[in-house]
């Protein structure tokens, strides 16, 4: 079983808006729920930003936070560069890494994923935004078990 619960983000290189296209949001997200399905970890949440990735997961097995952004990261830069006819970096070096210690923190960082494109005013509710864990298409997991009080 998973230990830690990590909320992560990360932007685009020079915070560019080039996750902004439908095709480039989906490969994305096809990354983080591949992440789910390949058991590299158990999937609280997500939205794909049109300059930025926000996750909360919980790595499982041998796998770590590391592994599993460093997957999502690479496999989705190989696709959106031969997406959009280019190479180069896609992504910011930094990631941003939060573990997540309580029921109470993963409440919060999962309402404030969920909320991030209405405050951005992509949207006027999260539920309208299509790239985000809040669909019935993305399976997401329940971490809260692996949580204490």
């Amino acid at each position: 079983m998973p230990d830690k619960v990590y909320s992560v983000n990360w932007t685009t290189v020079r915070k560019s808006k080039q996750l902004a296209g439908d095709k480039i949001a989906s490969i994305v997200v096809s990354f983080i729920t591949n992440a789910r399905e390949l058991n590299q970890c158990l999937l609280g949440g997500f939205v794909v930003l049109p300059d930025a990735v926000h996750l909360v997961f919980a790595p499982k097995g041998n796998y770590t936070c590391e592994s599993v952004v460093r997957y999502i990261r690479r496999a989705s830069e190989r696709l959106i560069n031969r997406e959009l006819r280019r190479t180069g970096e896609a992504w910011d070096d930094s990631v941003n890494e939060t573990a997540i210690k309580t029921k109470s923190a993963l409440a919060e960082a999962l309402r404030k994923i969920e909320y991030l494109p209405c405050k951005r005013n992509i949207v006027k509710y999260p539920s309208d935004y299509k790239y985000s864990h809040i669909h019935d298409e993305y399976e997401t997991d329940d971490l809260t078990v692996l949580l204490e009080q």
